[in-house]
């Protein structure tokens, strides 16, 4: 298990999600805003 390069900066979400979308955007991959996919789980609205 690995941190996110940028762990020590509070931007509102969660590692989990950051993490994950580190490893996606690596592989080419871009999620959509969840206004038109639906809530990630990100923490930002929390």
């Amino acid at each position: 298990n690995y941190s996110v390069p940028w762990h020590e900066i509070d931007v509102g979400m969660k590692e989990s999600f950051l993490r994950k979308e580190y490893e996606k955007v690596n592989d080419g991959i871009v999620t959509p805003w969840c206004e038109s996919d639906g809530c990630y789980d990100c923490g930002s609205c929390n």
